[in-house]
């Protein structure tokens, strides 16, 4: 576990002993250090069929390798429209929508999505079923030592 500990520009990587080594701390903390940026770049990734656990409906998204590079533009132009935040529910999508966005930029007819939905539910089962066997065994083993 290493923190990170900038000091004239440069970083330095301190382990947990050598952070308080250092005799004057103060060396290392400026509260008056800035930072700022003059362009930024856009990248767009393509949309994938993602392995979520959690998904319980349909088949969840992921994010690909592959992107595509927006044009540099000055930070200044970016910023000047206040963008309403989300509320993180309004990123949810249902299980149809999730389909219809993968018919729509992937490679994949509808059977063989709902081929890979089947599957994907079928391992997540699986893998809960292992969770619970390796509970009972966990709890059977505790109940073993206990009456040791």
């Amino acid at each position: 576990n290493n923190d990170l500990w900038l000091h004239d520009d440069e970083s330095t990587s301190c382990s947990e002993e050598a952070k308080y080594d250092c005799t004057d701390r103060d060396d290392f903390v400026n509260p008056n250090r800035t930072v700022s940026f003059s362009t930024v770049q856009i990248r767009e990734y393509n949309v994938i069929v993602g392995d979520n656990p959690f998904c319980k409906t349909g088949l969840p998204l992921g994010l690909g390798w592959k992107y595509t590079q927006g044009p540099a533009m000055d930070i200044d132009q970016t910023t000047t429209t206040t963008v309403r935040r989300k509320h993180y529910s309004e990123y949810r999508l249902c299980a149809n929508e999730r389909k219809e966005r993968l018919l729509l930029v992937s490679k994949y007819a509808l059977e063989e999505l709902d081929q890979m939905e089947v599957e994907f539910h079928r391992e997540r089962q699986e893998a809960e079923a292992r969770k619970q066997k390796d509970q009972r065994r966990r709890q059977k083993l505790i109940m073993a030592i206990m009456q040791l």
